[in-house]
């Protein structure tokens, strides 16, 4: 059997052992790619390999990574191997790129054209911009689900074509993107193999809209490919209790099939940082459309104010994508809110320059999500550092309930005096000589717990 033209596979050592088992990823984010994402299951992978499996990982087109981290996928074991599936554009995406093309080139002379009816005609359009609204979130759709469907097929034929010379024990999906779990599906039935769906954060039950490709169309297609998907796995994993509750509500016939697989924070080496006097707070990773920091700058220039600091003794830096919210420039929000000259904005980093960012913290800010039923990966690894957690969530939301017992300070979002209150608080046991420890120190956040988890459940599968 030939093998996949793109594909990392690391140099055996002498001493390596024969694999006990095999298990077949799917996952789009994975090293060198760079997303957030993409960690859980490389953490994963380097903990299975450990205990003696072998995994092969499909990803996504290594073509299309804009800044790759070699680093990453380097580190791997000899039992990991990565395969990329080729992303074709669909003959959906690639007919709205010529119609565009059409238009523009059409612009000019419709501009010059005169509406027959006048400033008055606006009104009676009404119905025809709300007909043309619903059209352009169900084609969106359609191309959103047929690009993740298109890499799916992709993935589909380097796992065949993989399972003609390796025997797997199990095919594991990996989302988002979650069409990669009809792909998983797909795989598992022609290999003959048991699938285990890695569903993580909730699909056609997700609380956040999708832009442009929200719409009935988009749900309907998502809840379709989640119960054949659903009726076909093993196993079903979420993130959080509150999700894992959401999906056995929605498929009570798979209730004892659906489990919860937290994240887990990493056994890597924490950076050594010299620090100096500052009180700095820390934000690493992207400022989404639900994840406002202006009630953040608002709160910690009260603090700055009432404790009459410069920025030499306390201020707030920020890296990855964080200089846009909302289309409104980060920078500007400071500024209004009176911290802009104690915010520093800094572009993404290498996992290895982040993580030396993260340690240099005094405290470390978690900006709210919609999505009550997700945590934030990143918190997983805030909670390895001796720093203090900030922590923007309502009440009833997982993340609030991951820190109950803990002593991270968890507020409300919208709660400007909480969140000042908690930033003065600290910075005063700060300037009394306190330091902060690492919440996880006790390892109740382990990684390792949650993957001792789903092994269990892969050997009763695998034995069943």
């Amino acid at each position: 059997m030939s093998l996949p033209q793109s594909y990392f596979e690391p140099t055996a050592s002498d001493d390596a052992k024969t694999p006990q088992r095999r298990l077949l990823l799917l996952s789009y984010h994975f090293p060198p790619d760079g997303a957030v994402g993409g960690l859980r299951w490389e953490q994963m992978a380097k903990i299975f390999s450990a205990d003696g499996w072998a995994v092969d990982v499909i990803m996504r087109d290594l073509t299309r990574i804009s800044s790759p981290d070699a680093r990453r996928l380097r580190r791997l074991p000899d039992d990991v191997r990565v395969y990329s599936a080729t992303e074709i554009d669909p003959w959906l995406a690639r007919m709205e790129a010529d119609m565009l093309r059409v238009a523009r080139s059409l612009r000019p002379r419709r501009a010059n054209a005169v509406s027959p009816g006048g400033e008055g005609a606006v009104g009676l359009t009404t119905g025809r911009a709300r007909k043309k609204s619903w059209l352009i979130h169900t084609h969106a759709a359609l191309v959103h689900v047929e690009r993740e469907r298109a890499w799916g097929r992709a993935a589909v034929e380097i796992g065949v074509e993989l399972g003609r010379a390796n025997r797997y024990d199990v095919v594991v999906s990996s989302g988002p993107p979650h069409m990669v779990h009809d792909a998983g599906r797909t795989l598992s039935l022609q290999l003959g193999v048991p699938f285990v769906m890695d569903l993580r954060d909730p699909w056609s039950a997700f609380e956040l809209e999708h832009g442009d490709s929200t719409s009935r169309v988009w749900f309907a297609i998502a809840r379709h490919y989640e119960s054949r998907a659903i009726q076909t796995a093993s196993l079903v994993m979420m993130n959080t209790d509150l999700a894992r509750d959401e999906m056995r509500r929605l498929y009570p016939g798979a209730a004892e099939r659906i489990i919860t697989v937290g994240n887990g924070s990493d056994d890597e080496p924490i950076p050594t940082v010299e620090t100096d006097g500052r009180f700095v707070v820390r934000f690493a990773g992207t400022i989404y459309l639900d994840r406002d920091p202006g009630p953040f700058f608002r709160a910690a220039a009260t603090v700055a104010r009432r404790q009459r600091l410069t920025p030499s003794q306390f201020g707030a830096e920020f890296i990855g994508e964080v200089h846009e919210f909302a289309g409104r420039s980060v920078r500007a929000m400071a500024e209004a809110e009176g911290f802009g000259e104690f915010l520093t904005l800094g572009d993404s980093r290498p996992r290895d320059d982040a993580l030396r960012f993260t340690a240099g913290a005094t405290m470390l800010l978690n900006l709210p999500q919609a999505t009550h039923q997700c945590v934030p990966a990143k918190l997983f690894e805030y909670v390895r550092f001796d720093s203090w957690l900030l922590v923007l969530a309502e009440p009833h939301s997982a993340t609030a309930q991951l820190f109950r017992g803990t002593t991270a300070d968890v507020v409300a979002p919208n709660d400007v005096d909480g969140m000042a209150d908690v930033i003065e608080r600290r910075y005063l046991e700060f300037a009394a000589g306190r330091r902060p420890q690492a919440i996880g120190r006790d390892g109740r956040f382990d990684r390792r717990r949650q993957a001792g988890i789903l092994a269990d459940h892969l050997s009763r599968i695998i034995a069943g």
